[in-house]
């Protein structure tokens, strides 16, 4: 998906953005610019008017690059009716893609897109590897502080591990790389009352609905399917009855034990 930020919403070039097949949202000014990229996760290339880049009380792309840098990639393009070296310079600090003349041919235009979004998939490649690194260096900082294996442990013990583990990758993985692309709610979820079952205590709807990290409607709607499939169990806390509880039912509990601690995938980094 595709911002376009221009002094006067530019509807024309929105229009030859959409020929060329991609999905455009226009906006007009920076703030309502960067509203749109907080409620528009997909977003992954901005094409801004330099007049309205650089704008000496607010620079766009410094704010971009400040709210959502180290969340999800975010590649300018930058046009101008006469780019300067002033400009030019200030398209390269900010990591533009391209800095383009107006008008804009469809050709240009179509190859400038073809870059950003190049641009875009090494970058979101680059935070992904950077996330398996820093999960296996968790890893291996847990063994060394733990001074034993953890297939030593008694099955519960090493589950609680393995889901430890699986929920800090989960969360050191959106934190380079957002939920945008990667959102699996029902999973969180169920790794949350896992850890949960094993640790003898039923969960809170909202603590639930926070572990999914996704708007609290779509999370809520997960748990609504969960119990309709008979996975996971709802009441109404006894002591406070505005709180709701959830709590793995005993087949899926044993289905999740039985996944985690017999699945190569989950047990391979243990053996390292």
């Amino acid at each position: 998906m595709i911002i376009g930020a221009g002094a006067d919403g530019d509807d024309a070039s929105g229009d030859a953005v959409k020929a060329l097949g991609y999905e455009c949202l226009l906006s007009a000014d920076p703030i309502s610019a960067i509203e749109l990229l907080e409620i528009e996760p997909g977003i992954g290339v901005v094409i801004v008017d330099a007049s309205l880049a650089f704008a000496n009380d607010f620079n766009i792309l410094e704010e971009i690059d400040a709210r959502f840098g180290l969340v999800r990639p975010v590649v300018p393009i930058i046009m101008a009716d006469g780019p300067s070296l002033d400009i030019a310079v200030r398209a390269m600090n900010a990591n533009a893609v391209d800095l383009l003349s107006k008008p804009l041919s469809d050709a240009e235009l179509a190859r400038a897109l073809r870059r950003a979004f190049l641009r875009r998939s090494q970058l979101v490649s680059i935070k992904l590897l950077t996330a398996f690194a820093s999960a296996q260096s968790i890893d291996e900082r847990e063994k060394d502080k733990e001074g034993v294996n953890a297939l030593d442990a008694s099955p519960d013990q090493k589950l609680i591990k393995l889901i430890r583990r699986a929920k800090a990758f989960r969360q050191r993985r959106n934190e380079f790389l957002g939920n945008e692309l990667f959102s699996d709610p029902a999973w969180d979820i169920i790794l949350e009352l896992t850890l949960a079952k094993l640790q003898g205590e039923p969960v809170p709807v909202s603590s639930a609905c926070a572990a999914a990290a996704v708007p609290f409607t779509t999370a809520y709607r997960c748990i609504g399917n969960l119990v309709d499939h008979r996975m996971v169990r709802r009441w109404k806390d006894p002591l406070d009855n505005r709180r709701v509880l959830l709590e793995l039912e005993n087949d899926t509990h044993s289905a999740m034990s039985e996944i985690m601690l017999a699945s190569d995938i989950f047990t391979r980094p243990l053996e390292d």
